[in-house]
């Protein structure tokens, strides 16, 4: 339930800023240690971002987007410093806007992912990430 609070609150807190230029760039998310090479080798190979791991004392990969946002995920061996996969089924959903939607629909559907919900009609792909991320991926031209 907090979880849910949390995004609510910041959702609204978003809607004030819409009309000033207000820009959301860096998200963090914590993921398990044990995932990093099936996380990395989706947002790599599936979604085509581009990934970095910068030098750090903390173990981390930055998914670069081509719209200069950025997912900064961070590395816990420690289950208490992660969200379930039902947590972030109640937490924010990212909306990535694609081209060539019905690729990069077939690559995420073809990766093994959780799928939500698919409908292709109205160019809109919901899935599950490994580690546990929702994203809606869109058609750019459908928006």
């Amino acid at each position: 339930m907090k979880h849910l609070f949390l995004a609510l609150s910041l959702l609204s807190g978003f809607s004030s800023f819409s009309q000033s230029a207000f820009e959301l760039f860096d998200l963090k998310v914590n993921h398990h240690a044990t995932l990093r090479n099936e996380i990395q080798t989706f947002y790599k190979d599936v979604l085509k971002c581009e990934l970095v791991t910068p030098d750090s004392n903390v173990p981390r990969d930055y998914v670069q987007f081509s719209n200069d946002q950025r997912l900064n995920i961070i590395y816990f061996d420690d289950d208490n410093q992660i969200l379930s996969d039902d947590d972030f089924m109640n937490s924010i959903w990212i909306k990535i806007k694609v081209d060539e939607f019905v690729k990069r629909r077939e690559a995420v559907l073809g990766s093994g992912v959780k799928i939500i919900a698919d409908k292709p009609d109205k160019g809109e792909l919901y899935f599950q990430a490994p580690g546990g991320q929702v994203y809606r991926m869109v058609d750019v031209n459908n928006t």
